[in-house]
């Protein structure tokens, strides 16, 4: 089976990596502390950090990834499930692009910028949620999750069911 670029190969890796951190700092760190609780500003900068370290990821992944030669999808012998796989891949970077772009409104909207550079608590709203690009946010990391699943769950289908080897396709070792 022929393989994706080795650039293409670190940036789904890195990217994976960062986006499911981002992901579960989101739910469990930054989502559960109270927005006059001092350490919200740490995590709401940590978090909007990682959220434009994977914007750039993203914009070099679609750069390398229209620059380099792709191997030609792996078919499942099931017509449905190859556009199903041509649906999630295109949501996978749909998705990530949405949750970056409503984070970055949401930052403007509710003035984070000012609170976290001034260290001032009491500069952050009472609530998130009362901000359109928050309940944004949030629709759209459930369905960032379910697609995820879906990625994984069509790459195990191929490598454990069909047995084709697909893995090798995005396997570091080379």
């Amino acid at each position: 089976m022929t393989r994706h670029a080795r650039p293409v190969i670190l940036l789904h890796w890195v990217t994976a990596l960062l986006i499911v951190l981002a992901l579960v700092a989101g739910k469990f760190m930054l989502e559960p502390l109270a927005n006059d609780d001092p350490a919200k500003l740490g995590a709401l900068r940590n978090h909007a950090i990682l959220g434009l370290v994977l914007l750039g990821l993203m914009l070099a992944r679609v750069v390398v990834r229209l620059s380099t030669k792709a191997p030609p999808p792996a078919s499942t012998g099931h017509a449905a499930l190859d556009v199903l796989s041509k649906v999630v891949h295109v949501a996978l970077y749909a998705l990530v692009f949405v949750m970056i772009a409503s984070g970055i409104a949401l930052a403007l909207q509710a003035g984070l910028r000012a609170a976290v550079a001034s260290g001032d608590v009491a500069l952050l709203p009472d609530s998130f949620h009362d901000y359109t690009p928050r309940r944004v946010h949030g629709l759209v990391a459930t369905l960032l999750i379910a697609t995820i699943l879906a990625h994984i769950l069509g790459a195990v289908y191929h490598q454990r069911v069909l047995k084709d080897g697909i893995m090798r396709r995005m396997s570091l070792r080379g």
